[in-house]
């Protein structure tokens, strides 16, 4: 190791963000050591006939992709066969990662069916959360990947994208595809990421791992599958890397796996991460399966710094990358699935947002659709810049702690998080996957206490009797209303790169009575005060809010709600999914409606007229 490298600022002490680890891979050989004792001891069926695990993994023993997945069938799944021997090690799997100085970690499995026990995938799955939540950390937040596994059928990826649609609110963060990349053929996968995709599931996929899963067909059948990252990233051909670095994709890499299974030639510094470290894409490292490879997440810090020179005195630049490395950019960013939520904040996620040039004043018609901006990864940026990477550890070490230490919660959101301490720069305006400042503020909202009670019924005698009514029309008085339900109301502003609450209320679709076209109209308690208002247009797109089954998020092109239309990008929460999916249905019906006559012409004239009318009131 050279002097002044990074193991000199005590790597383990750093905190560090795991993304990419298989739970049975992360079983220390000393901890089934313990569980293969103990079953020979009380009789267990078949764990006799195992060898001892510090043996059977002992560091000096070599694996390649061939002798490596056959290892989890026939030796770790015999032995972590029920439900104390899966919490056992699932437990000390937490420990390892929170010894090694791991703030954020997302453990991967694919749910086991183990007849054996009487346990089932949905079974399997509640068992690890539940010990996930049982395992008390101040220091350390886990969440869940739920795996496809290369070699499943249709069927049964479904059911995992099922679980983890089911479970997300328990901690599943997303979907992997994983698996022996030699088996199965990707393409039967389509539809249960598709699935995945428009549920707000976010996913990472195992990428180029072996030569026989790199065929430019099979590669670009999984990019189209629009992963939000991707895994080892080996024996890539150069049209598909410009895809990759094009879309600015999160890379996790993981150079003991890939230098230990011979997954890649030569030695480590060999290793493919300087090239994609040039190149852009956001990179975090990785273990993969380190109770197989035996190195920990602080030891793939100490390979990048002997084997590709990052010194802490090298420039301030250095100092800004580790923090990325280490915090994950802890922004907004394409690469984390992490998004911490503080007590206060009320996180939803917009799916674009309407830049400047786009807020024309146009009138909900056909013709006007929302538009989205694709903006660059923004890089991490020290509140004050550092000198050295010891520094950088040092602003590190308190930023993902504090990060930790406030979290109560985290969605699969592909953008960074953290504890809401300070405004950031927000550059990544992609589609309503969502913007990591969006999604801080909507998480912590999703405890229903937050929903303003509904107002009581109650009659209040006037003192003075005024003799002369007025009267006022609202122009719905010529609408009926198709539906209504109360919900609370958020309005992104792009200035100040935030969201702002408009109100809680009832938001109401009205159908006019003479020329059937149906509007979206949102007011406030008590007020009154009109805070949405525009058509149903075809061309706006109702996307989930990331992480929550009750959130919705759309841009308006012409919202009279401020009495001009003008480009908005709204945010809705529901009390609850099921009124959350009442709407949906409600919306597409009445954009179904609206389609055939927004194709009329002269609907553009109509259509502003009647708007700003009704917004008047």
């Amino acid at each position: 190791m050279e002097t002044g490298s990074l193991q000199s600022l005590d790597v383990k002490s750093m905190p560090k963000i795991e993304l990419h680890a298989h739970l049975s891979g992360s079983i220390s050989p000393t901890c089934l050591h313990e569980i293969w004792l103990s079953k020979r001891e009380c009789g267990a069926d078949g764990a006799a006939d195992l060898s001892d695990p510090l043996e059977e993994l002992a560091p000096s023993k070599a694996f390649d992709l061939a002798t490596f997945f056959p290892l989890f069938s026939k030796y770790i799944y015999e032995l972590c066969n029920d439900a104390e021997s899966i919490s056992y090690s699932t437990k000390a799997v937490l420990q390892d990662f929170q010894d090694d100085g791991v703030v954020y970690l997302e453990l991967r499995t694919t749910p086991r069916l183990i007849k054996s026990a009487g346990i089932t995938k949905e079974a399997y799955v509640q068992l690890v959360l539940s010990t996930i939540s049982s395992f008390k950390s101040s220091t350390m937040v886990t969440k869940l990947i739920l795996s496809i596994d290369r070699r499943n059928s249709e069927a049964e990826a479904f059911e995992v994208v099922d679980l983890a649609l089911r479970y997300r609110d328990r901690g599943v963060v997303g979907v992997d595809l994983c698996g022996d990349p030699t088996k199965g053929d990707v393409e039967i996968f389509r539809s249960a990421f598709a699935k995945a995709k428009e549920n707000g599931l976010n996913t990472t996929i195992h990428f180029a791992e072996a030569h026989q899963s790199s065929s430019e067909n099979e590669l670009l059948t999984l990019l189209s599958f629009k992963p939000d990252r991707i895994g080892h990233v080996i024996h890539v051909p150069d049209d598909i890397k410009q895809v990759i670095i094009e879309r600015k994709l999160g890379l996790e890499l993981c150079l003991s796996c890939n230098v230990k299974f011979k997954m890649t030639s030569g030695s480590f510094a060999d290793h493919h991460f300087m090239y994609w470290k040039g190149t852009g894409c956001p990179i975090t490292l990785c273990t993969d399966d380190v109770g197989v490879v035996g190195s920990t997440l602080s030891n793939e810090y100490a390979l990048i710094a002997e084997h590709f020179g990052l010194k802490p005195n090298e420039s301030p630049a250095y100092a800004r990358e580790i923090v990325s490395h280490l915090a994950i950019y802890l922004k907004l960013l394409h690469t984390t699935f992490i998004m911490s939520t503080a007590e206060e904040k009320v996180d939803i996620a917009p799916e674009a947002v309407v830049s400047t040039e786009e807020k024309k004043t146009v009138e909900p018609t056909a013709e006007a659709t929302t538009t989205e901006t694709k903006g660059e990864t923004p890089t991490v940026a020290a509140s004050s810049v550092v000198e050295s990477a010891t520094g950088a550890a040092s602003t590190a070490a308190s930023t993902v702690t504090a990060a930790a230490t406030n979290m109560q919660d985290s969605v699969f959101s592909m953008f960074g998080g953290g504890a809401k301490k300070e405004k950031v720069e927000d550059e990544d305006r992609g589609d309503n996957s969502g913007s990591a400042k969006a999604q801080k503020e909507a998480a912590a909202g999703e405890n229903p206490e937050d929903e303003a009670p509904e107002s009581e019924d109650v009659h209040f005698e006037p003192v003075i009797h005024l003799t002369d009514k007025v009267e006022v029309k609202t122009g719905e008085e010529v609408e009926e209303q198709t539906f209504k339900m109360r919900a609370k109301l958020f309005k992104f502003i792009r200035d100040s790169n935030e969201w702002k609450e408009r109100g809680t209320g009832d938001v109401r679709l009205l159908k006019h009575r003479e020329n059937n076209k149906t509007r979206l109209v949102m007011r406030r308690d008590k007020t009154l005060k009109v805070c949405a208002n525009h058509y149903v247009v075809p061309e706006m797109k109702l996307s989930p809010n990331v992480g929550s089954d009750r959130s919705w998020v759309w841009n308006a092109a012409a919202d009279v709600s401020e009495g001009e239309a003008e480009a908005v990008t709204f945010a809705i929460r529901f009390a609850n999914s099921e009124n959350a999916n009442l709407f949906k249905e409600a919306f597409i019906k009445a954009q179904q409606e609206n389609e055939a006559l927004f194709n009329k012409p002269a609907a553009a004239t109509e259509a502003s007229t009647e708007a700003s009318t009704e917004a008047s009131a």
